[in-house]
């Protein structure tokens, strides 16, 4: 069983942000979504989705890539797939966390199909702020983002 825990942590981002979780894609704030996902099927279904919430994607094949694109990007929020070549999500995490105020602030949201890194993730945090499973499915992405972006700390799921 999967149940949803509400540790205390710090807030993330203003009202303008959590307006642009609406449905309504013509918000005036567009999230600027870093997407590090090895599997190209995946980078399309996430990158459409976000589209259909009005976001936009960009785009890292690996953590190396993602470390990049942070650093020469201005992103609201990234998505991290915890097992990719070259760099890890974890590793590309703490590489990001340790880039300056930019990267403590940016919200981290790990994605994983593997119920052991999944786990590890809950447990651990490693510097992430949410967690989500694959396959994705648009209401809980929609969920997991604005729940990081909007609470004092990301839900922490645990396996019962």
């Amino acid at each position: 069983m999967l149940t949803i825990q509400q540790p205390a942590g710090r807030r993330r981002e203003p009202e303008s942000i959590v307006n642009a979780m609406s449905e309504n894609p013509d918000q005036s704030k567009r999230l600027k979504v870093l997407v590090a996902e090895d599997e190209p099927v995946s980078s399309v279904m996430l990158g459409d989705m976000l589209e259909l919430c009005g976001h936009e994607p960009a785009f890292a094949r690996d953590g190396l890539e993602a470390v990049e694109a942070f650093k020469n990007g201005d992103f609201d929020l990234v998505l991290m797939d915890i097992r990719m070549p070259h760099l890890d999500g974890i590793e590309a995490t703490r590489q990001i966390r340790a880039l300056g105020e930019k990267g403590a602030m940016v919200p981290v949201i790990a994605i994983t199909c593997e119920p052991e890194a999944f786990k590890l993730v809950t447990r651990d945090r490693h510097d992430m702020d949410g967690y989500i499973g694959k396959p994705y499915d648009l209401d809980t992405l929609k969920y997991v983002i604005d729940v990081t972006l909007t609470e004092t700390g990301a839900p922490e799921l645990v396996w019962k």
